[in-house]
Formats: C-alpha cells, sequence, structure tokens
C-alpha cells in the first residue's frame, strides 16, 4: 500500500501543491515600433519580440540553436541573424541558413488593448 500512493501523485498531481502557474510578459506597444524588435526575458531566457503590424506579433527565443549566441532583428531584411556564426531565421523561427540545426522555439503572443502579450496568460 505504501508504494502506491507515491505512483498515485505522479499520475495524478495536485493542482495545489507544486502546479505550475501559468507564465507571461506584457511589454507595452509604445516601446517596440511597427517593423522594430524588442528583447526581454521569457522563462529566464532571452526572447525577442517583432511588432509586424498593428494588430500582430511575434515572439521567439533569442538563442541561437547552433551554439547559443543571441540573435539580432534585421529590419531591413525581416530576418533574425546570428552574429557569431551566420544562422539566419526567418520571422517564424524557421531556419533559412546554417549552421543552425534547429529552428527558434517560438512563444504564444497576441496584441489586447496597447500592450503585446508574450505566453500563457
Amino acid at each position: 500500500m505504501g508504494t502506491l500512493y507515491p505512483l498515485f501523485r505522479y499520475l495524478f498531481p495536485s493542482k495545489k501543491a507544486g502546479a505550475v502557474k501559468a507564465v507571461s510578459v506584457t511589454i507595452p506597444l509604445g516601446e517596440v515600433a511597427i517593423g522594430e524588435s524588442r528583447f526581454f526575458k521569457f522563462k529566464g531566457k532571452p526572447a525577442i519580440l517583432i511588432r509586424l503590424n498593428q494588430q500582430k506579433v511575434v515572439a521567439l527565443s533569442a538563442v541561437c540553436t547552433h551554439l547559443g549566441c543571441i540573435v539580432k532583428y534585421s529590419e531591413s531584411e525581416k530576418i533574425l541573424k546570428c552574429p557569431c556564426h551566420g544562422a539566419k531565421f526567418d520571422i517564424t523561427g524557421k531556419v533559412l541558413a546554417g549552421p543552425a540545426p534547429k529552428p527558434l522555439p517560438t512563444f504564444a503572443s497576441r496584441i489586447e488593448g496597447d500592450k503585446a502579450i508574450v505566453g500563457d496568460a
């Protein structure tokens, strides 16, 4: 009977103790002009928000999947570039040029009123 309790707690975790709460970041739209980007921390790691137009933003990890350098957004080319080894990514995170082995992770993002919200809440 004593071995069943840990198994039960593993299969059916409590909603109270140790529950994962929603994580979100709010960024005032006044800080990000249309066509520009802004760096921020998301879940403790560098991320980048790109404002595409009046109603749409995208949020991605700013950490290159090659060796962990911080990517930069090129407003003129509308791509993300790694300054270390030349990897390039589109605004959906897809690899356009190597040596990055994987796309940049993306995060849920939306505009609500005069704010961009990244994350779960």
